[in-house]
């Protein structure tokens, strides 16, 4: 059994470039129960239905269909030979206004930030497309947008992983005038699994104001995991200290990798399932 409380991951191009280097075979974390039971799938028929389990479910894919369509734009920029290392490049952000999804490199062009590379990213979540954008200027919505990420990275909680923090910022469906950012705890060693470590902050509309900012788990939790030859993995058992659910980084986790995860909540020691995005139990 691996038993955890919290984890890992990396920022910027350097997280994008470790997730576009793991094989799918890396993505399935070892772990196992006492009992040989695979536990139940999200559509078992104890599946949770409530209205709070599902925002937390579709935030997590929010969460990493925007953390997807970043590690793919970069991939694609890379290989038409975008210089995303120039001292002049501020990261990206995500335009999810069209189709799929629209990655914009950010540089900084005298005392403005404007548009250096523009990937478009479709909604099977392949970068199809990149271009050096005519007009480079960014929308008021991108422009806030960028201002919050600036403001959270500026003032970011002490993280609690030693590696590099990746975001993904998006409007909040629960109050639409303002942005969600998540700073997502990251590892370059593809053998390490970050489940833990991830911070969420809730941002003022216009960039200016951070409203809430928390830290995701009490710990970080980057396992190294490798599978030995003859075995399958089965499942991720962790437990989660500080919420009464699984978490929308929960979710996050499980899409990323492949792999359902058991969370186990503190101190009702409820057991929930976290499979390819969706949450079932209590049990």
């Amino acid at each position: 059994m691996i038993d955890t409380t919290t984890s890992s991951r990396p920022p910027g191009v350097a997280r994008a470039l470790r997730r576009a280097a793991l094989p799918l075979a890396l993505l399935a974390a070892l772990a196992g129960c006492n009992s040989g039971t695979t536990p139940a799938t999200a559509s078992s028929p104890s599946a949770q239905t409530s209205p709070e389990i599902h925002r937390i479910e579709a935030l997590g894919r929010t969460i990493y269909v925007l953390d997807n369509a970043a590690a793919r734009a970069t991939d694609l920029a890379f290989a038409k030979g975008a210089d995303l290392r120039a001292s002049d490049m501020w990261g990206w952000l995500t335009d999810t206004s069209g189709p799929g999804v629209l990655v914009r490199f950010i540089r900084q062009k005298g005392g403005r930030f404007e548009a250096a590379y523009d990937v478009t990213v479709d909604e099977s979540g392949r970068a199809v497309s990149m271009t050096r954008p005519a007009t480079p200027t960014l929308t008021p919505e991108q422009a806030s947008q960028f201002a919050a990420l600036q403001l959270v990275s500026a003032r970011a909680l002490s993280p609690l992983c030693p590696g590099p923090y990746a975001h993904v910022v998006f409007r909040d469906p629960a109050s639409p005038g303002d942005w969600r950012v998540y700073l997502l705890a990251a590892t370059t060693d593809p053998k390490v699994k970050v489940y833990a470590g991830h911070q969420r902050y809730i941002v003022s509309g216009d960039g200016s104001r951070i409203l809430s900012s928390e830290q995701l788990s009490k710990s970080c939790l980057a396992p190294r995991l490798e599978v030995p030859p003859g075995q399958i993995p089965q499942f991720f058992l962790m437990t989660e200290l500080l919420s009464r659910t699984p978490t929308e980084t929960h979710v996050f986790d499980s899409l990323l990798y492949r792999l359902p995860i058991l969370v186990v909540t503190v101190p009702e020691k409820r057991q929930w399932i976290v499979d390819q995005g969706r949450i079932s139990g209590p049990r």
